[in-house]
């Protein structure tokens, strides 16, 4: 018996193995802040171990005409929803989804819709949420339905 074994095919195997295609939901660029850094920071490293990455932004570009619109609070969201939601069917291309979360009410209008959208496709994910508080994120276990396969959930 040569001195590779069982382990050393097991490990050559996962070499072969095609890398995992994720899509990275996060603020764009356009938003300040430490969740945007930190997307673009995971999306090039990622990207520079070979994986292949969709970024989706959670707040796209407005077209030209409509940028305006951003200064007017209930238009904007309305607005971005639209431009965001769809672009969510993305996410049926790849096979990791990692969603970046701030608490709070920001988590429905980006976040949820999206780790619902990768628990429908029975697609692996993880929600890396930020919060300042916590004890009062104890909600969020709930959403991985206690699946192996499901979400995975860490303080961010």
């Amino acid at each position: 018996m040569n001195g590779e074994g069982i382990a050393g095919r097991e490990s050559h195997q996962a070499a072969m193995r095609p890398k995992p295609r994720i899509a990275l939901i996060a603020p764009g660029p356009a938003v300040p802040g430490g969740q945007g850094h930190q997307a673009r920071i995971l999306l090039q490293r990622l990207q520079a171990e070979g994986y292949r990455v969709t970024f989706l932004p959670v707040d796209p570009p407005f077209p030209r005409g409509f940028r305006w619109l951003r200064k007017l609070p209930y238009v904007r969201t309305l607005l971005n929803q639209a431009l965001y939601l769809p672009g969510l069917l993305r996410i049926a291309r790849a096979d990791v989804v990692h969603v970046l979360s701030a608490s709070y009410w920001s988590f429905l209008l980006a976040p949820a819709p999206a780790i619902l959208l990768s628990r429908m496709l029975q697609k692996r994910s993880v929600l890396h949420y930020h919060s300042v508080w916590p004890t009062r994120s104890s909600f969020l276990p709930s959403i991985s339905g206690g699946s192996s396969r499901g979400t995975a959930i860490g303080p961010g």
